[in-house]
């Protein structure tokens, strides 16, 4: 607004300034790739805002697996977190949906998810074993991995099992040394690097 003067008369003008949201990008990344089925798994999302804007998001992050919805959770920072406690064996492509609000636009992330199938135990033998001796083991079945580990567990005792050799996907070949206090019946465990599991309860037997 101009005042005037004695030789001027009184004038004023004005603009319309529009300021658009603050764009955004979403990116996801998983705590566990792949994963064993049965496994848990943790999907994080990170939402940054984009230059020119500024400011950190505000809102809400909805997970999708595929077409169905897996969570929605409110970002604290510029992260936001949802735990799975399994995912089914397959390709999966998980979705990270920011919200935007008021001052920041809506953005979507999406990651590759693979999940494989947890081992299968058919079959193995000696079914017995004697105390403070070891003995040679032979484990069959499928979806068995490099790195795969063996034990015996009975209540919150655990016997590990040596592994001498891996035939992927069908053999586990070991040694068990049984402790000299140990006996009755145990559970024969099989874990896979990708977390996946197989228990075979009451299996191996001790004397």
């Amino acid at each position: 607004t101009y005042p005037g003067n004695a030789n001027f008369a009184g004038s004023k003008g004005a603009i319309l300034h529009a300021v658009d949201k603050s764009a955004t990008a979403t990116t996801i990344k998983s705590s566990r790739n792949p994963a064993g089925a049965g496994t848990p798994v943790t999907f994080t999302a990170t939402v940054h805002t984009v230059a020119p804007g500024s400011g950190i998001p505000q809102g809400t992050v909805t997970f999708w697996d595929g077409a169905m919805t897996l969570g929605t959770v409110a970002l604290s920072g510029t992260e936001a977190s949802l735990s799975t406690p399994s995912l089914q064996a397959g390709t999966h492509t998980i979705t990270a949906s920011y919200s935007g609000n008021a001052n920041f636009k809506a953005s979507t992330g999406t990651t590759p998810q693979t999940v494989n199938p947890a081992p299968v135990i058919t079959s193995f033998g000696p079914a017995t074993g004697v105390r403070g001796m070891s003995m040679n083991l032979a484990i069959l079945g499928n979806y068995i991995q490099n790195g795969t580990t063996v034990r015996f567990t009975q209540d919150s005792s655990a016997i590990p099992v040596t592994v001498k050799a891996i035939t992927p996907p069908s053999r586990i070949s070991g040694v068990v040394a049984i402790p000299s206090s140990a006996g009755g019946k145990w559970n024969l465990e099989v874990r896979n690097p990708d977390g996946g599991q197989c228990t075979r309860a009451g299996v191996f037997t001790i004397l």
